[in-house]
C-alpha cells in the first residue's frame, strides 16, 4: 500500500507508517498508491485480452523501478530531479495477481 510522495525534491514510494510521518506531513502526495497504478495496468491488460477473447494474468511482485508498477516519470522530469542530487525511490512490495478468464 505504498503511496507516491514528493518530499524535499525526492520522489518516494513509502508506506503510511510512523517511520515516514515527516514525509507525509511535509511532503506532497502524488495522489495515488502502488496498488492504484497496478489496478490501472491490470484493467488495460484485461480489456486488451477480452477484446481478443483470451484470458490473462497480471502480476506484480517486488517493485524495483517505477515502470514495473505502471508509473512513468518523463525523461525531462527525471533529469531535473537527478541533476539536483535528489532521488527517485519507487521500490517496495506489492505481491498482487489479477487473473481474468473468458467463459464460453
Amino acid at each position: 500500500m505504498n503511496e507516491v510522495m514528493v518530499h524535499e525534491g525526492n520522489v518516494l514510494g513509502v508506506p503510511r507508517i510512523e517511520k515516514w510521518d515527516t514525509v507525509f506531513t511535509e511532503g506532497v502526495s502524488a495522489g495515488f498508491r502502488f496498488i492504484d497504478a497496478f489496478a490501472a495496468a491490470a484493467a488495460c491488460e484485461i480489456e486488451n485480452a477480452a477484446r481478443c477473447g483470451m484470458g490473462c494474468e497480471v502480476r506484480a511482485k517486488g517493485i524495483k523501478v517505477p515502470s514495473e508498477i505502471n508509473i512513468e516519470i518523463k525523461p525531462h522530469a527525471n533529469r531535473w530531479i537527478t541533476s539536483g542530487n535528489k532521488k527517485i525511490d519507487i521500490r517496495g512490495p506489492v505481491f498482487t495477481t489479477v487473473r481474468m478468464e473468458v467463459d464460453g
